[in-house]
């Protein structure tokens, strides 16, 4: 399943995806994960496995209730016919939370995403006129799945949500 969204957002996401380049900091062998994305079971729906990796991944922002109703919400959202609300809800979140805390709980990653950004807005420059649509395919959902394993088997990073316990690491 894809989804695609119609939105003026369409820059700050690409450059807030970005973030997910701090996996590049880690050891080769720990980006294991990202074979998913030639590699995805055929009996395994991408789509659910992405939302509920979603939920995982943003409770290091928000704790895991919160990321829990979060997530419901743009569910919900989506379901009554308010997908551009949900998505445009989803964006600023993305944008303004996610993206900045992500940062700071992998601070000592940070030239990864900077160059990743710096090249994504080098492409966005020469792409007029600019797209203003955002499409999230099957692949792409790999993809954060595989960002979110790594991110995961990397303890999500320095911090965790407020009120939440560091395990392991």
């Amino acid at each position: 399943m894809h989804f695609a969204f119609d939105t003026p957002l369409v820059v700050p996401l690409l450059l807030a995806s970005m973030h997910g380049t701090t996996d590049f900091a880690k050891p080769a062998h720990r980006l294991a994960p990202y074979a998913a994305l030639v590699c995805w079971p055929a009996a395994l729906p991408v789509t659910p496995v992405f939302v509920c990796a979603s939920v995982v991944h943003f409770r290091h922002d928000v704790g895991v209730r919160t990321s829990v109703a979060m997530h419901a919400a743009f569910v919900l959202g989506a379901a009554a016919g308010r997908d551009d609300a949900a998505f445009a809800l989803f964006a600023a979140y993305f944008c303004l939370v996610h993206t900045p805390m992500h940062y700071w709980r992998h601070r000592g990653a940070w030239r990864y995403p900077v160059v990743a950004t710096a090249l994504c807005a080098l492409c966005l420059a020469a792409c007029q006129p600019l797209p203003h649509e955002v499409v999230l395919t099957d692949w792409m959902q790999r993809l954060v799945v595989a960002h979110i394993a790594c991110d995961e088997a990397d303890g999500g990073g320095r911090g965790s949500a407020p009120g939440e316990e560091k395990k392991g690491g």
